[in-house]
């Protein structure tokens, strides 16, 4: 196996995309650390010190609802499109 130094990592990482299925995670990004949390509205993300000193705070907080995304309802259109078709349609 071969190993990397610390510059070459996020090299092996570039252009991966990653799913969350866990209700939270952590993420290091040098000297802050992510938190990733789905509620049951949404998704809450807070930035906190990699460094515990003891704050109880995060330096930032951000929240995004689940509705705030409106995306095509496929299956409806699937299923209007196949009740027009008549007998002699593809």
């Amino acid at each position: 196996m071969t190993e990397h130094t610390e510059d070459e990592r996020p090299l092996l990482r570039k252009d991966t995309i990653y799913r969350q299925i866990a209700a939270h995670t952590w993420v290091d990004i040098d000297k802050l650390s992510v938190h990733i949390e789905r509620t049951r509205d949404g998704v809450r993300v807070e930035i906190w010190p990699i460094v515990d000193e003891g704050s109880r705070q995060p330096l930032a907080r951000a929240f995004a609802p689940f509705d705030a995304v409106k995306l095509p309802r496929l299956r409806n259109r699937l299923i209007t499109r196949v009740r027009h078709l008549g007998p002699d349609d593809d």
